[in-house]
């Protein structure tokens, strides 16, 4: 093939009889420049491949993290899980037959646990949430043998892999039992399905070969992504597994040959935190790590040989000149044709296309066939309008400055659509030539996947700190850079992007606190562990937060770098706080506090019990609370107490219990349940109070009660008789003073009639003032009775209608008095329970009382209503009102207030309306001033 780019019209070379020794002294200078360059694109590839290997590692690191933390998590749930359902066994062996349900409720919950079951301490099931397995011994069980030979091993136990009835692999997670005694009582375990890890595993693999597995200390792969089918294999011997194991560090990294396969892989492996015994182990091939690394090499290679080429052609620039040339040009002919980088030559300032090398070809899919042109390039490698104009913009541009600064210039980056509609993203190397451009592409395809993959993994790890309020650091010491979380600038409250430094830190530390965390610093420089709770000023308040740190020395032992986390904690802090008030509230009551388990036995009792009791906190742990029992309450009582507990969650009453000293004494006793955060009951708490002097106080009272209830009927004859004499003088004023009076008015009015003329204007006028005297006496007497009657009539009531009670005697008055314009506001809706009899009594003697002073006012006006804000009824006019200096005379019989010649009356009515009100329960007042009209406001009970 040739390329244009190559072609010259040189003449053929001359031969030179010069010796060979001639030869070899030209050869120096030329040797030399290409061991030199030799020498500097080696070291300069050695420190590339370091930083490739380094690069990856830290790759792997983070997947490894974050498998730690997210196979912790599922970890976690599953015994959660478990320390869920072993809360609920039976406290009774004959009850253990109703766990079957509810492990079977919980392996349907959770679909993963494939059986759930419970074990004695011999190892023996006595629950299974899978009946058919019922009876079966798993004595000698590794996951039962963990736990008996290392009883006090509370912590999760997760198996290797084994093969289960079904012939597929499951893994036991189990938990051991305690009796009440603190003894092994046996095992809560589940089979799990690996494919459980597959979830997590999945999204923390690498990239291309990568491989996320979970492995046990013995070797065990418990579940590999994407090869689920090694499970159960063993990685003894492997050169990773072994060295981690040698290593004894959490985390190691590694590049060695794979055991099974032979191929050589980069791996890091780390110690999962919520089990040591389990490590999550990432990797991939080291041929695909440092594929990109290789290309680059290839382009070094290139670049030497063409600058190998370019200095040995000079060397030979004498009698072999044009025969050197020659062969200069067909080797890098070759170079270009078969090089591992993409190659393209474009002329003119069109920039047509005028050579591709293979490597081109086989990444884009595009032959030169394809490109007859520049604008077939442009359409087919940049199919959005918008795009190709911009690239074809920058593609001109970069061509012309690299005419202006001699032929090269800095990669740009472009996306190229390539024949098979795969985007492929390039770095373009362009080098012009005279109207020539030859232009180097770099594959940036898979580094940007691998990118997107780190960025994405940094996004769930700042999601995972923002979840949990954790922030992660890292300080180095040399220059005093301190970097942050995005998580740890939200908790120290500082702008993201602000330049920090340990001092900065210090600043948001409390002034209080910055001496102690300044000295606990100091102290981890010189090798001390760095884990410390403190206080900062953050977010305009105090909040509290655990700073941990692992710090990387030098072999001299002096610190070069620091990495670690921030854990808010002031919610923690806080209900720490709650804690120490209870107890202080717990210490300081002056009731007495008994708490017990749920078999009733005593736990704590505060100092108050110890005060009423007699009894010390020594005497009463682990007893039940019937030694304080007196034995005046029988069993049925005790029976209804704890029936009240079961049912309603507590019991209030009182009752009867003896001291240390033998006193027996009253108190007021509360039982109430505690339960935990699920609603299930963990504790019962008794709050009582010693009532003795108040029962001694009731004595007292009830002595005084005894006393009053005697005066009381004593009184209450005397009343009795009081009442039966009114009765008899009312009965005496109806008949004995009625009939005179009727008798003198007739005979008056006859004589009026009869002997007017006789008796002259003086006789009728005595005459008519003897008829008004005899009149007024009458009604004097009604009113005697009526007051009588108010007194002594028995109340019954019912609902009453106020309102409409006032319409019917407000129409009453109009009907009477029809001469009169008085205007009535009524309002409606006004009820209340009473005596309908009496209320309406009231009533028509308050309406009248306005009715009478409202005589000469220009516009008479009544109101009935009833005031929201006190809920007092009332009747107000705006007549003559009434002077409130004799305010306490109103509801006095007989107390007139205006002289008679201005308002008759009797005095009575308004006394008559005060004993209806009281009878009621309620009070009555006014409100009035001369001239200025009156209101009366009442309630009823």
């Amino acid at each position: 093939m040739s390329i244009p780019l190559l072609q010259t019209d040189s003449p053929d070379p001359a031969r030179s009889g010069k010796s060979v020794k001639e030869a070899l002294r030209g050869w120096a200078l030329p040797i030399l420049a290409v061991a030199l360059l030799a020498a500097t694109l080696s070291w300069d590839a050695w420190q590339s491949y370091r930083r490739n290997l380094e690069q990856e590692y830290r790759y792997l690191d983070s997947h490894a993290r974050i498998a730690d933390a997210q196979l912790s998590g599922a970890l976690r749930a599953v015994d959660l899980s478990l320390q869920e359902i072993a809360s609920r066994l039976p406290s009774s062996p004959k009850n253990i037959a109703s766990l079957g349900d509810i492990l079977a409720d919980r392996a349907n919950r959770f679909p993963e646990m494939r059986i759930v079951f419970v074990s004695d301490r011999d190892g023996r099931i006595v629950a299974i949430s899978d009946p058919k397995y019922a009876g079966f011994d798993a004595s000698g069980r590794e996951y039962f043998t963990h736990h008996r030979d290392a009883p006090r091993a509370e912590g999760l136990f997760v198996s290797r892999p084994y093969l289960s009835a079904q012939k597929q692999y499951v893994v036991a997670v189990s938990r051991a039992l305690f009796d009440a005694e603190g003894s092994f009582a046996g095992i809560i375990g589940a089979s799990i399905d690996p494919g459980y890890f597959k979830a997590v595993l999945d999204t923390v693999r690498p990239e291309g070969t990568g491989h996320a597995l979970l492995v046990n200390t013995a070797g065990d792969i418990i579940y590999d992504v994407p090869q689920p089918e090694l499970t159960g294999k063993n990685l003894k011997g492997g050169l990773a597994f072994e060295a981690h194991l040698a290593a004894g560090a959490r985390s190691t990294r590694h590049l060695n040959p794979v055991k099974f396969t032979g191929i050589e892989r980069v791996s890091v492996l780390r110690r999962l935190d919520v089990n040591p015994g389990l490590i999550a182990f990432v990797s991939r091939d080291y041929d695909e790590v440092l594929s990109a690394w290789r290309g680059n090499l290839f382009n070094r290679i290139l670049m030497f040989a063409a600058a190998s080429a370019a200095i040995l052609y000079l060397g030979w620039r004498g009698r072999r000149h044009q025969d050197r040339l020659a062969s200069a040009k067909s080797d890098l002919q070759r170079l270009i044709v078969e090089s591992p980088l993409p190659m393209m030559i474009a002329q003119g300032a069109g920039h047509n296309v005028i050579f591709l090398n293979r490597r081109f070809s086989e990444l884009t899919g595009y032959e030169s066939s394809d490109l007859p042109d520049v604008g077939h390039w442009y359409r087919l490698a940049y199919p959005d309008a918008e795009y190709r104009r911009n690239v074809r913009r920058d593609w001109q541009a970069h061509y012309e400055r690299a005419k202006d600064s001699g032929g090269t210039m800095p990669p740009f980056e472009a996306t190229i659509r390539c024949k098979n509609g795969e985007e492929r993203t390039f770095d373009c190397y362009l080098t012009r030539f005279d109207d020539r451009a030859v232009v180097v592409f770099v594959d940036l395809t898979e580094r940007r996947r691998l990118e997107a993959g780190l960025r994405e993994s940094e996004a769930q790890l700042r999601k995972a700190q923002e979840i949990t309020h954790v922030g992660s650091w890292s300080l180095d010491l040399a220059d005093n850079r301190l970097t942050w979380s995005d998580e740890a600038y939200r908790i120290f409250d500082v702008a993201p992007g602000t330049p920090l430094t340990y001092e900065l830190f210090l600043s948001r530390v409390h002034p209080d606190d910055r001496e102690a965390v300044n000295r606990a610093w100091m102290a981890a420089l010189g090798g001390a562990p760095y884990d410390f709770e403190h206080r900062i000023v953050a977010q305009g308040e105090t909040r509290w937060v655990r700073e941990l740190a692992e710090l990387e020395f030098d072999r001299d032992g002096k610190a070069l770098s620091a990495i670690g986390t921030t854990h808010d904690i002031t919610e923690r802090k806080q209900a720490e706080l709650q804690l120490r008030l209870a107890a202080t509230v717990f210490e300081s009551s002056r009731e007495g506090v008994t708490i017990t388990d749920l078999h009733r036995n005593i736990i704590s009792i505060n100092p108050a019990f110890t005060a009423i009791t007699g009894y010390t906190q020594e005497e009463v742990l682990g007893k039940n609370p019937r030694l304080l029992q007196s034995g005046r309450q029988d069993a049925a009582f005790y029976k209804a107490m704890w029936d009240s507990i079961d049912y309603r969650g507590y019991w209030s009453g009182e009752i009867w219990n003896k001291r240390k000293n033998g006193e027996i004494y009253p108190e007021i006793l509360s039982i109430s349940v505690v339960t935990d955060s699920q609603g299930r009951p963990t504790h019962y708490i008794g709050v009582f109070t010693d009532i003795s002097e108040r029962k001694r106080a009731e004595d007292e009272i009830r002595q005084l009660n005894a006393d009053l209830e005697r005066r009381v009927r004593e009184r209450t004859a005397e009343l009795e008789n009081s009442n039966r004499e009114l009765e008899s003088f009312s009965y005496s004023v109806s008949h004995d003073l009625r009939a005179p009076l009727r008798a003198i008015d007739g005979f008056s009015h006859v004589i009026a009639e009869d002997y007017s003329e006789a008796i002259g204007e003086a006789g009728r006028d005595h005459l008519q003032r003897i008829r008004r005297a005899t009149q007024k006496m009458g009604t004097l007497i009604d009113n005697l009775l009526d007051l009588a009657q108010v007194s002594r009539q028995e109340l019954r009531p019912h609902r009453v209608d106020l309102s409409q009670i006032v319409a019917e005697l407000a129409q009453e008055l109009g009907e009477t008095h029809p001469s009169r314009q008085v205007a009535w506001s009524i309002q409606p809706g006004l009820g209340a329970e009473g005596d309908p009899v009496l209320l309406k009594v009231a009533l028509n003697n308050l309406l009248r009382n306005a009715w009478k002073f409202t005589a000469h006012a220009a516009a008479p006006r009544i109101e009935f209503g009833r005031q929201e804000a006190t809920g007092e009824y009332f009747v107000r006019d705006n007549g003559a009102g009434i002077d409130m200096t004799y305010a306490d005379k109103l509801f006095q019989p007989f107390q007139r207030l205006h002289h008679p010649k201005d308002f008759e009356g009797t005095g009575i009515g308004l006394a008559i309306v005060h004993r209806v009100i009281r009878r009621h329960g309620g009070h009555i007042r006014a409100e009035s001033a001369p001239g200025r009209g009156a209101a009366f406001f009442f309630t009823l009970g």
